[in-house]
């Protein structure tokens, strides 16, 4: 008998969709992590250039969480196959909500910055920090399924 699907664990294995789910958090606790370690130096070392970088992406939390919030909801019930293939465009799916917070941030603050060079710009960032987390998910989703026992069947 199969466990329903709405369960996230069945015995002591995790259902490959709450992997999904888990890893969606990353985004906003790799950020709030790095920050425990970002020192504002001028002397930067290896670990505060990367944790600096991890830091700034967290710029994205009013975006992304209802972003996240609704694919997940939006994709509940569905298949694992359906979530895998969504994690590939994820990324691309989260650049128009991303870029409307980031106009709204840019007249609420009255930046005078040029705006197109600033929207290219954080596309190019959204897209290789989102596939950044999306190969991070993968390739956790292999390892723990390599070892045999991290998903239920």
């Amino acid at each position: 008998m199969s466990a329903p699907e709405h369960e996230p664990f069945r015995g002591d294995h995790m259902r490959e969709v709450t992997y999904y789910r888990l890893a969606a958090t990353l985004p906003v606790v790799i950020p709030f992590i790095a920050h425990l370690f970002y020192r504002d130096d001028p002397t930067i070392g290896l670990i505060d250039r990367v944790t600096i970088l991890l830091y700034v992406s967290g710029i994205a939390w009013p975006a992304y969480i209802p972003f996240a919030a609704a694919l997940f909801w939006w994709l509940a019930g569905q298949p694992v196959a359906r979530y895998r293939r969504v994690s590939w465009i994820a990324p691309i799916l989260f650049l128009p909500p991303f870029l409307a917070y980031l106009l709204l941030v840019r007249w609420w603050t009255a930046s005078t910055e040029p705006w197109g060079g600033v929207l290219v710009f954080y596309s190019i960032v959204v897209l290789l920090f989102g596939y950044a987390y999306v190969l991070l998910t993968h390739a956790g989703r292999r390892v723990l399924a390599w070892r045999g026992s991290a998903f239920a069947a």
